[in-house]
């Protein structure tokens, strides 16, 4: 249970929300179990690349790759309670997620978010063009980050959406096995996370794209990278 309501957090007369936002953040992620602040602190970020859609009360669209246990899931539910669809994606089939889908307004898909043809199946399932929000806290790789995003960001994104690719601090990784997959990055690799997005910078920051498959603003914090379509 939150620590207070989410319409007093938000409420513009009590002051600046972010703050207060982040800390129940933190509580309510621990709570589920979830180690988003735990031990990422995205409550940081969160508090702040959240804040408009929890305050629009807008029946918004989210998904998240990688459920680990519905945790996250529960607390998306909580800070959005008036979302409309709460889609998750994972390669490992649990009942217990079964069992969370058919008490909230949550939908399941697995499969691998490294092949285009299973983002695609969702796709078709969902609509393009019909997300708020999507967050990657899957598999953690850099094939399974960048697949993702470039089937996702174009095609599912709705006009100023937001798309959140958490671990990226696996960038960073020399022969560190995760989830039984080698990841071999380091400072500087071109093959990474970290390094394609910083990539994107020059374009960003001189304003020269117009393209909607591109973001108009990559936000950096830590273990996290965030993108907003245009």
């Amino acid at each position: 249970v939150a620590p207070v309501s989410l319409a007093t957090l938000l409420d513009p007369s009590q002051g600046p929300a972010v703050r207060r936002l982040s800390k129940w953040f933190a509580e309510l992620s621990d709570e589920y179990g979830s180690d988003k602040s735990s031990t990422h602190f995205y409550h940081r970020h969160y508090a702040y690349l959240l804040l408009p859609l929890a305050r629009s009360r807008a029946a918004m669209k989210m998904a998240e790759i990688g459920l680990h246990k519905f945790s996250s899931m529960r607390l998306w539910q909580t800070l959005f309670p008036h979302a409309r669809r709460i889609v998750g994606m994972d390669i490992v089939e649990d009942e217990q997620y079964h069992d969370e889908v058919e008490r909230g307004p949550f939908r399941l898909y697995i499969g691998d978010q490294a092949s285009p043809a299973f983002l695609g199946q969702m796709l078709a399932a969902e609509g393009n063009h019909s997300f708020d929000l999507i967050i990657d806290d899957g598999g953690h790789s850099f094939e399974q980050q960048l697949v993702s995003y470039a089937v996702l960001f174009p095609d599912a994104m709705k006009p100023g959406g937001l798309y959140v690719i958490e671990d990226v601090e696996t960038s960073y990784y020399i022969g560190t096995t995760i989830y039984s997959q080698l990841i071999c990055g380091g400072y500087g690799n071109p093959k990474t996370t970290v390094e394609w997005a910083k990539r994107k910078l020059p374009t960003v920051l001189a304003g020269t794209s117009r393209s909607p498959s591109e973001p108009v603003l990559i936000y950096f914090g830590a273990n996290m990278i965030a993108f907003r379509k245009r």
